[in-house]
């Protein structure tokens, strides 16, 4: 079940995220237009889906009610992106908000349902990403990368 939770997740994701990387407008001529770009937001902090009720916060979201599932797309697409985590202009004890976000949301809704072992495991690796990110500058990826696998065999 939790396999298909995972790949649902991913579909769903991949979706949200086709639907708002690339647009492209014919010209008035009928000739095409360069492709318009528009970056995936790094905060959770947007309006929802049109198709959802409105929000009574005046249309944003906050990371605590946004869906796991956002929050997984958002780390997945930091992890992707060129780069990574890597942020030398990083403050030290500073993590990236997405990243926090998703550790949070990981650490309320699913971590009270996973076993003494499975959420040791977390933690550690959770700590692993505090350490890396106590030095200003450093590359989180691979400290990143590790927690985020791990919450999505666990989680997703």
């Amino acid at each position: 079940m939790k396999r298909f939770a995972a790949v649902l997740g991913v579909a769903l994701a991949g979706v949200a995220l086709a639907g708002c990387s690339v647009t492209s407008q014919p010209a008035a001529d009928g000739a095409s237009q360069t492709p318009e770009y528009h970056s995936i937001p790094t905060t959770t902090n947007r309006a929802p889906d049109p198709s959802q009720s409105p929000q009574p916060n005046g249309g944003s979201v906050s990371a605590q009610d946004a869906p796991l599932s956002q929050l997984w797309a958002m780390v997945d697409s930091g992890l992707r992106s060129t780069g990574g985590y890597a942020d030398g202009s990083r403050a030290g004890g500073t993590l990236p908000q997405d990243v926090s976000d998703f550790a949070s949301a990981v650490s309320s809704r699913c971590t009270p349902q996973l076993t003494a072992e499975q959420s040791t495991r977390l933690s550690t690796l959770w700590n692993d990403v505090n350490t890396a990110a106590a030095s200003a500058g450093g590359d989180l990826t691979p400290a990143v990368r590790a927690y985020f696998d791990q919450a999505t065999t666990l989680c997703m």
